[in-house]
């Protein structure tokens, strides 16, 4: 009986089988390389460390980025992309998830809203990104959405682009709260974000990806090999 007991167990601390396809969406964060931050953002990081934990993925998605032997590289980020680049085209996300078929969506996105001081109001690009969720799960009602908050904004004269950014991240947990009443597996993801993991006031550098990286593993790991894990456990880049 014991015997037993210890293997049902270890099969439940153990990982799916199954290939599991990311879809990545954001901005230039997500895609890499800007500032002189590393050119594969978070994802070769995360990747290699879902790998060790016997977590076997795909990234999927209709444009590609990263360090040179990284051909795995597939991502929905881009330099400049806002809550309202998918707003103003609802098809795109849409799209982007209709031909992906993703099992995780990982969302990074508002840091240009925030930035953009004479853009929306930060209020406006919450609930643009409540759509995004919402979207994401009309055409993959099974998908596991993680919703990340945003780096902080360090720039020079930048300091109501950083307090956007502050309310910006403050008001991400009700909004999953909420879309997950609806339904769906939507998971907010806080980033223990420090100012010295930015490299140009916008962008993370490596010490600040690897910071996103390890955030992502500790939530997928607890979603594929249930606990108790550490939480956002960080390591050196």
């Amino acid at each position: 009986m014991r015997f037993c007991v210890a293997m049902l167990l270890v099969l439940a601390a153990s990982p799916s089988s199954a290939q599991l396809k990311v879809l990545c969406v954001g901005d230039s964060i997500t895609a890499g390389g800007f500032g002189g931050g590393d050119a594969s953002s978070y994802r070769k990081r995360l990747k290699d460390a879902l790998t060790a934990a016997g977590i076997s993925i795909d990234y999927v998605g209709p444009l590609a980025s990263g360090e040179a032997g990284f051909t795995d590289n597939q991502h929905a980020g881009q330099s400049g992309w806002s809550t309202w680049t998918f707003g103003a085209d609802p098809a795109r996300l849409k799209t982007y998830v209709s031909d992906a078929n993703p099992d995780y969506v990982l969302i990074l996105i508002g840091t240009n809203d925030a930035y953009n001081v004479a853009h929306f109001p930060i209020g406006s690009a919450l609930n643009e990104l409540g759509r995004m969720i919402r979207m994401t799960l009309e055409v993959k009602a099974t998908a596991h959405v993680i919703v990340a908050t945003i780096p902080l904004i360090t720039s020079a004269g930048q300091e109501e682009g950083a307090a956007r950014a502050v309310t910006f991240n403050a008001g991400i947990p009700g909004l999953v709260a909420y879309e997950r009443s609806r339904g769906g597996d939507v998971r907010y993801l806080k980033v223990a974000w420090q100012a010295s993991d930015n490299i140009d006031g916008i962008h993370p550098n490596n010490t600040g990806y690897q910071r996103l990286a390890d955030a992502f593993f500790s939530a997928i790991r607890a979603i594929e090999i249930p606990g108790p894990w550490p939480v956002n456990p960080t390591r050196s880049p």
